[in-house]
């Protein structure tokens, strides 16, 4: 998506979608992000726009089709609203819109700080990280992207949200052995939150067996949570042989300054047999969760208690 073939194809696509952009947040070859306000009534949201290629075009029409179910159907304090989602005039051209979140997202919370956050922190934020969770897989939604990029923040980072139903399925119950029905996760970047189930999937492309997307989704939300307590990812490996045995032979070091029931927590959304990992309903269950106050969200209201 170069300026000079698509800047202007871009700014002809969002003056038909009255759509007044304010600044551009990111680009890439693939998509391009804006904040801007809707002319018709003057609320400021976010609109991504993706340009869809050769062999991803039928892949993305699935997206499309997944993120306007999820748009219709996910409704809760603790998800990014879906505006709407539409498709353009151009071919292979999908424009999402979206909440606009003021504050950034998490990654950029946690680069901003010297230190891993501190555990009452991590603690408040992560809860509601996992109420959305909680939430998605009650409406049988698995959203199959969680990195600390997808979660952001209102203005005063009060309020934590998870964001982009770009590959978000609605999934059966996994007691029905239903298959998933492709090997998505070869287009998506983040393997370093991945399950290992799914980059064994992504490992033998003739060989797809059914997994519990729900379990996937457990274990990408226990690598959010290291990140927020360490400020790095619990493997470092380059190469995915090795990552993936690294995963399966738990080779990773909790900082034992934690407490043993962060720990705890950690270990077992980390686990890498799903079977034996549990369901977010059992997460928000956990210890580390007791001393939780809803009313206390704020970031920096914490650091100065």
């Amino acid at each position: 998506m170069s300026d000079s073939s698509n800047t202007p194809t871009i700014t002809s696509t969002l003056k038909r979608l009255n759509f007044q952009p304010i600044d551009e947040l990111k680009r890439s070859p693939s998509c391009a992000i804006y904040r801007g306000e809707r002319r018709n009534d003057g609320e400021q949201v976010v609109v991504k726009i993706m340009v869809v290629e050769g062999s991803r075009t039928s892949n993305y029409r699935k997206f499309f089709a997944q993120d306007q179910l999820a748009q219709r159907k996910l409704r809760h304090a603790t998800l990014v609203r879906m505006v709407q989602s539409t498709r353009t005039l151009e071919p292979n051209r999908i424009v999402l819109w979206m909440e606009y979140m003021e504050g950034g997202s998490l990654l950029d919370l946690i680069l901003s700080e010297s230190e891993p956050l501190d555990e009452t922190i991590a603690r408040q934020y992560y809860r509601q990280i996992c109420d959305a969770l909680k939430y998605m897989h009650a409406e049988n939604f698995s959203h199959k992207n969680i990195k600390c990029e997808k979660i952001l923040f209102n203005a005063d980072r009060t309020i934590c949200k998870l964001a982009d139903y770009a590959l978000t399925r609605s999934c059966f119950p996994y007691s029905r052995q239903q298959p998933l029905l492709d090997g998505y996760y070869c287009q998506c970047p983040s393997a370093a939150y991945i399950a290992p189930e799914v980059l064994i999937q992504d490992s033998r492309p003739f060989d797809q067996r059914p997994y519990n997307p729900f379990r996937s989704d457990v274990y990408s939300a226990g690598v959010v949570l290291y990140v927020i307590t360490h400020r790095q990812l619990p493997i470092r490996e380059w190469n995915l042989r090795f990552w993936i045995i690294a995963q399966m032979k738990r080779k990773f070091t909790i900082n034992s300054r934690l407490t043993i029931e962060l720990k705890e927590l950690i270990e077992s959304q980390l686990y890498p047999q799903p079977s034996v990992r549990p369901s977010m309903e059992e997460v928000v269950e956990f210890r580390w969760f007791t001393n939780v106050d809803p009313n206390h969200w704020s970031h920096q209201n914490v650091r100065n208690n």
